[in-house]
């Protein structure tokens, strides 16, 4: 195929997996990536256009293969795509569906190549959405449990969102238990105090992470928690385009609903959120284009 064949191919949503145009695209790396950092560019500047246009494609296609990429370019184009406040501020969601609580952690760990600047920036905005604070926090876990990072560098990071860089945060903001579930995930015991206290002034949900559970996992300790991490096999890099997305509920033969009329929110779906220790899902319910199959549960 012709680069122009694949981008056509890859620009729209036509009801199947187009893999043979995904394969010929990873093929084709050194050729498509301008094309694909393009469209990722376009649409960061013209969001409310990528959500009118509920079959528009390429850019969800140009996530994951310049994630495959370790496209390094990439970083700073995919936080400005997702880096849209005031009211913009939910259309990074509806233009990705259920990316966010599901891949975009692993999509951002994937091109940063261990420079988490940006990632920063994303986590410590109160006006980002609140689901990609979420994912941005998740990038750190993935860049842990992939060995880019040590373990201690983050807690570092983590400790100074507790102590000082968060409390400004509105009365509503859910980012203080995204924290609590990352100090769980890494079993931050170093935080301990802080942890207690963020119980204690009531800004953490117990609902989805309770104190008991991050305690247990202080109990276990660093190594076993780790461990544990490791063996879920959740935290990862982008490797395969393919197997990511050739699955996804939108692109069975049996998929009767096409995306110009998306589903509503199914908490049957599991996104990545749903690793909350005692918790629930809490994956968005204003999504518009839900791409998945149920995925197979994650394991603690």
């Amino acid at each position: 195929m012709q680069l122009h064949e694949i981008l056509n191919e890859l620009r729209t949503y036509r009801g199947t997996f187009p893999r043979y145009a995904v394969k010929q695209a990873i093929e084709e790396r050194e050729a498509i990536t301008p094309a694909l950092l393009e469209a990722l560019e376009y649409g960061a500047n013209n969001i409310e256009e990528l959500c009118e246009d509920t079959t528009a494609y390429l850019h969800i296609y140009a996530l994951y293969l310049l994630a495959q990429f370790r496209e390094k370019k990439a970083y700073p184009v995919i936080v400005d795509f997702f880096y849209q406040t005031g009211d913009k501020q939910e259309m990074p969601e509806q233009a990705t569906g259920d990316i966010i609580t599901e891949d975009l952690c692993r999509i951002l760990a994937s091109v940063c190549y261990g420079d988490i600047t940006l990632i920063q920036q994303l986590i410590e905005n109160p006006e980002i959405n609140e689901w990609t604070r979420s994912a941005a926090l998740d990038a750190l876990v993935v860049l842990v449990v992939e060995d880019v990072l040590p373990r201690e560098e983050v807690i570092r990071y983590l400790e100074e969102l507790f102590s000082g860089k968060l409390d400004k945060e509105p009365d509503d903001s859910k980012i203080w238990t995204y924290l609590a579930r990352t100090s769980y995930y890494l079993c931050a015991i170093e935080l301990k105090p802080y942890i207690e206290q963020a119980y204690k002034d009531d800004r953490v949900e117990t609902f989805f992470i309770s104190l008991k559970n991050i305690n247990r996992a202080f109990e276990e300790g660093v190594e076993a928690t780790m461990a544990r991490l490791h063996k879920r096999g959740v935290y990862t890099f982008i490797n395969d385009t393919i197997a990511e997305m050739e699955s996804w509920a939108c692109f069975k033969k049996t998929q009767k609903r096409s995306l110009l009329t998306p589903p509503k929110f199914d908490k049957t779906v599991q996104p990545k959120a749903s690793g909350f220790a005692g918790g629930q899902s809490s994956g968005s319910s204003k999504s518009s284009r839900k791409n998945r199959s149920k995925k197979k549960k994650k394991k603690k």
